[in-house]
């Protein structure tokens, strides 16, 4: 009998061994099963279902990226693409920045063509362990590929289920035996030679400059990098000082020294804003969006720093772009409603009404708009999602109090007292009871609902200075209708 075939025999054995075990374990009692290994142990094989919570929701983050792959199959979004957009994708709202599989992840990041390559080269180091182990007769050598390749099979292997390649150190290992093994063959096979000096000769300074040349640019890269972190550092301390002038220079020799970094320029915008300079504000907030274009951060700061300019467009289109990128966001669909009554709320003020009403009419959308995004979560999805411990999307009562103020302007006054009072008597922040307060008032005195108006009056008089001044300038105004 061949040594191949005593091999191939044991590791049949092995496996129906194996299997068996498992198959006791699971199915026996405890007890007995107990006998066999740790009872921690038979507790977590007896739990390992595909129903599971942890497996279920590495599922998601696998079809969720799949999701970009189906956006961006060629090439890719590019390297930490995951992590930067899976809010945008994600089918309920969960807080993982990995896709908990290598391959799925990569995929997304550098698309087919990227992912080809990387599966060549296992194909490659697959191929040549073979030729190592049915080839070689050496049994040291055989010994020596054999541990090689158990270790990146290992490696390769668990990258399904989790994100180890993502660790450089575990990759560097997993290269370092794909390397190995490729030099195994070179020594021990007929391919194997000493390259003749005569013929190298000509060539060394190009090697070495090559080399050299290589690693001087990895060197001075990783050394601006580092600076510009140094430089951050200093910029942070000297605002944190009050001092925002040397703030602003930090910054600005961080940037010239990492010039991709997003967060050194909205905090640079941020500076500049607080300086007064309020153009370079605006440029530094889009160069940080354009670098960045699906970071919620970087987003949500071009917002403000259009806020202060009183760009009221470009607040809103930015608003649209941040639930665009976080659609399960509820604060960020709050914040949307709120900029959208107060776009309209100014014109209606100043006698605008048909600018108003395309505002208003928009706030007044977005709990329909919530809804609709929320109607495409499962109830599977919703039970994971309240396991995170995340809050849910939902029309909340700072939701109810603009879109009823909206209404109560556009003269759906059934509607707006729907909302208005929901929000009044839900609302747990002073300041914001106080305003449902107010446009409810509003409400109930147009209606000539008197009774009503001198209870809400009452208490919305405790809640905000000067009510009944607010109250009788609302009233003044006509609705639209």
């Amino acid at each position: 009998i061949s040594k191949q075939a005593l091999g191939i025999t044991a590791g049949v054995i092995i496996l129906v061994i194996l299997v068996f075990g498992w198959t006791q374990v699971k199915n026996v009692d405890t007890e007995v099963s107990s006998k066999l290994m740790p009872s921690h142990l038979v507790s977590s094989i007896r739990n390992i279902t595909l129903s599971d919570r942890n497996v279920q929701e590495r599922f998601v983050f696998w079809q969720d990226a799949l999701k970009i792959v189906r956006d961006y199959p060629v090439f890719g979004l590019g390297g930490g693409a995951f992590e930067e957009t899976y809010r945008r994708y994600q089918s309920y709202y969960y807080s993982s920045t990995q896709t908990h599989n290598h391959y799925v992840q990569m995929w997304a990041e550098v698309g087919t063509v990227g992912l080809f390559i990387f599966l060549a080269l296992w194909v490659c180091y697959i191929w040549t362990v073979y030729k190592l182990w049915w080839r070689q007769k050496d049994g040291e050598t055989k010994l020596l590929v054999w541990s090689m390749f158990g270790t990146a099979a290992m490696l390769g292997l668990h990258a399904f289920l989790d994100f180890d390649l993502s660790l450089s150190a575990i990759t560097m290992v997993l290269f370092a035996m794909f390397g190995l093994t490729r030099g195994v063959e070179r020594y021990t096979g007929k391919e194997y030679q000493y390259k003749s000096y005569e013929k190298l000769a000509p060539w060394k300074w190009a090697y070495q400059a090559g080399v050299i040349g290589f690693c001087v640019i990895v060197i001075v890269y990783m050394s601006m990098l580092n600076l510009g972190y140094s430089h951050a550092v200093a910029a942070s301390k000297a605002f944190h000082a009050q001092d925002l002038n040397r703030a602003k220079v930090e910054f600005e020799k961080a940037i010239s020294l990492d010039r991709l970094n997003v967060d050194y320029r909205a905090d640079l915008s941020k500076i500049y804003l607080s300086l007064g300079d309020k153009v370079k504000a605006l440029e530094t907030a889009e160069e940080a969006v354009n670098l960045a274009p699906y970071n919620v951060e970087a987003i949500g700061n071009a917002v403000n720093m259009h806020a202060q300019a009183n760009n009221i467009d470009q607040v809103l289109a930015y608003s649209e772009k941040l639930v665009e990128n976080f659609p399960f966001n509820v604060q960020l669909w709050e914040g949307l409603n709120y900029r959208y009554f107060v776009a309209g709320y100014l014109p209606w003020t100043n006698g605008e009404n048909a600018e108003a009403e395309k505002f208003l009419a928009k706030a007044i959308e977005i709990p329909a708009r919530i809804e609709k995004q929320m109607a495409g979560v499962t109830e599977q999805y919703r039970s994971m999602w309240g396991t995170q411990k995340l809050p849910v999307l939902s029309i909340t009562p700072a939701l109810q109090l603009y879109t009823g103020a909206a209404q109560y302007i556009l003269h759906d006054w059934e509607q707006a007292e729907i909302n208005l009072k929901a929000a009044f008597e839900t609302i747990d922040n002073k300041e914001l009871k106080g305003e449902a307060a107010m446009w409810l008032s509003v409400l109930y005195l147009k209606q000539e609902k008197d009774q009503q108006a001198r209870e809400i009056v009452a208490q919305g008089k405790k809640l905000m200075d000067n009510f009944e001044g607010n109250v009788i300038g609302l009233i003044k105004l006509d609705v639209i209708n």
